[in-house]
């Protein structure tokens, strides 16, 4: 599982916190990057791609670098997230909110959002794996 949590506790907005991830096996490598590595087939069957020039047992894959679409999509989201936060705090200080949930899910989305259209991968499994959860009073 690959998870981005954000948390005002630090900013004295209370407990809250936001969690953007994904359960997607492969997400980790498409995040973070993945060295070079080989590729094997499974049950002694073989790979083959379109243009292969024939089937093979492995392959060497030269590893990928990483996207980071979430980290970069919470720092390309920081200043909204900030924004939401904070008149999410100022809607429950003027009563108009009984807690933060609202903007801690409003943030959550915001980079949400942002991260599945940063994803570079072909399959959709990925983008539309990622989600929002949100831990607030």
């Amino acid at each position: 599982e690959l998870v981005l949590k954000f948390t005002a506790a630090a900013n004295g907005l209370g407990d809250g916190r936001a969690i953007v991830g994904t359960n997607v096996k492969y997400a980790k490598a498409v995040h973070d990057g993945s060295p070079p590595h080989v590729i094997r087939a499974r049950r002694g069957k073989a790979l083959y791609w379109k243009g292969a020039a024939h089937p093979v047992r492995s392959v060497r894959h030269p590893g990928t670098k990483g996207t980071r679409f979430l980290a970069d999509s919470l720092t390309a989201e920081r200043g909204g997230v900030e924004s939401d936060l904070e008149a999410g705090l100022v809607a429950v200080v003027e009563g108009r909110a009984s807690s933060m949930r609202p903007a801690y899910q409003k943030a959550g989305f915001r980079v949400q959002r942002t991260a599945q259209a940063r994803v570079k991968v072909r399959s959709g499994n990925l983008r539309r794996s990622l989600h929002t959860v949100v831990h607030a009073r």
